[in-house]
């Protein structure tokens, strides 16, 4: 019984750091968020659903409703930015959350691959407000190459579809009316996007 427990205390530290490294890969709990967002949770909870890199199903009738904000280069963006394309893919990331940021070149490259295929992507950077955070953004954008558009969180996107983020990345797949299909939570490789993109198209 002794040596069980001996073996037991060696083993739990090295557990928790495993935990702690695929939570850190994967995403970033809404706990780092800046006050820009609401609905936050507790932070073991999230980094579990980081980890797990979980598929969430729509919440029946989600939708991104009606809205008004800018992006990150100061232009109006309404709901009618999702009629652009069959299938929007909008990715909520934060400018404090290395795995968001780790994935964003690939989500360049896709935003490009994809712009004829009728499906586009639009990033919102969740700690970013028109008073805070913007230049840190834009400076990601840059480096990354994820030239495409980066709506501000308003006041509308919080109540509508931000305040059920509680971890980051978060993607949120949408039709033409903002509906939401399908939700995706933790960072994924450009490959395991295509396979996830070609299905929400019914390729």
């Amino acid at each position: 019984m002794k040596k069980s427990m001996k073996k037991l205390r060696k083993a739990v530290p090295m557990v928790v750091v495993l935990l702690a490294i695929a939570a850190y890969m994967t995403g970033c709990g809404a706990s780092d968020k800046k006050d820009t967002a609401s609905g936050t949770t507790d932070s073991a909870a999230e980094s579990k659903d980081a980890a797990a890199g979980a598929k969430e199903e729509a919440a029946e009738e989600a939708s991104f409703g009606t809205f008004t904000t800018v992006d990150l280069d100061g232009q109006a963006v309404t709901q009618t930015v999702f009629k652009d394309a069959k299938v929007t893919m909008v990715n909520v990331w934060g400018t404090f959350c290395g795995p968001c940021i780790n994935e964003m070149p690939d989500l360049g490259a896709l935003a490009a691959e994809y712009k004829d295929k009728e499906l586009q992507i639009i990033g919102i950077p969740i700690d970013v407000s028109e008073e805070k955070n913007e230049d840190t953004a834009r400076d990601i954008v840059q480096q990354t190459g994820a030239d495409y558009v980066h709506m501000l969180p308003s006041e509308e996107l919080n109540k509508n579809i931000l305040s059920g983020v509680q971890v980051v990345p978060t993607t949120i797949f949408v039709d033409q009316d903002g509906k939401v299909k399908n939700v995706y939570t933790g960072a994924r490789s450009k490959d395991d996007w295509m396979k996830i993109m070609d299905e929400e198209l019914g390729q």
